[in-house]
């Protein structure tokens, strides 16, 4: 994994992680239930919260909020997605060297795990963009003229929302075949 390229601004103290992101990286890896593979990666169904101290108010310092913010950021949703999209990748290996001849699901898995190495290396690429484009951008006082880097920062949106529909087509809405093992389980549904 790749950090912010040393043109990044420095760091506050990071905040915790949220429980939503901790709870789809446990999911990921194998623990307690939580969301499909795919919800997990995109963390789109429970964002976290910014802590009291970065959220709008009257009188902000965007110049002194937005370093802590952009941390925040990356600490939230950045190295927890890593850290999913790992996991992810390793179970999906695994599920597809046992069962990948089944006949009735060799074939969707094989599918289902070529999606996600799409899925992430297009995110991957996505948040190197905001680490050392558009978040260094921002944080130099030019963020009124971000409009371009964030117009390719939603294209990209665009395009992992698509990755994702088909991961949930292919993956039959996450619902594993009866008798499935866990770590299957785990792999279309968390």
């Amino acid at each position: 994994m790749t950090s912010p390229s040393a043109s990044s601004p420095p760091t506050s103290p990071r905040p915790s992680r949220s429980s939503s992101a901790s709870a789809s990286t446990t999911a990921a890896a194998g623990g307690a239930p939580g969301p499909p593979p795919a919800k997990a990666a995109a963390s789109t169904s429970t964002p976290s919260r910014p802590p009291a101290s970065l959220r709008p108010t009257a009188g902000v310092r965007w110049a002194e909020a937005l370093p802590a913010l952009i941390d925040h950021l990356l600490n939230a949703f950045h190295t927890p997605h890593r850290e999913s999209f790992e996991a992810l990748e390793r179970m999906g290996d695994k599920v597809v060297s046992v069962h990948g001849d089944a006949p009735e699901w060799g074939a969707r898995l094989r599918r289902l795990r070529a999606l996600l190495a799409e899925l992430v290396a297009e995110l991957e690429v996505h948040m190197q963009k905001e680490e050392r484009i558009l978040f260094p951008w921002i944080v130099s006082g030019r963020g009124s003229s971000a409009g371009g880097p964030i117009q390719v920062m939603l294209a990209d949106h665009d395009g992992a929302a698509r990755l994702l529909e088909a991961l949930r087509l292919e993956a039959l809405d996450y619902t594993p075949p009866v008798g499935a093992c866990a770590t299957f389980r785990g792999f279309l549904g968390g």
